[in-house]
């Protein structure tokens, strides 16, 4: 009976998820469609390293109303960075 009340208990936490959302009413989140169209035209496109530029986005992903999103800034940051030639 102990684990059927803390699976009880757990399903009444479903409210503490939610403050983890960002409202969808920021205009600077990106939906994934929006950051890929982004990416394909960038100018570099050809030269980015696609691997590496998913790995950076995945950390800075974060879940919304929309569903998964970025900042239009940490994608400029990152493209830029990945877009620099190595010294």
């Amino acid at each position: 009976n102990d684990v059927n009340n803390n699976n009880n208990n757990n399903n009444n936490n479903d409210d503490d998820d939610d403050n983890d959302v960002v409202p969808s009413n920021d205009h600077d989140l990106l939906k994934c469609s929006e950051v890929w169209d982004r990416i394909t035209s960038h100018p570099k496109y050809s030269d980015l390293d696609i691997d590496g530029l998913c790995n950076e986005l995945r950390l800075k992903a974060k879940c919304s109303e929309k569903g998964v999103v970025v900042s239009s800034n940490d994608l400029n940051n990152i493209m830029n960075r990945e877009a620099s030639p190595s010294l």
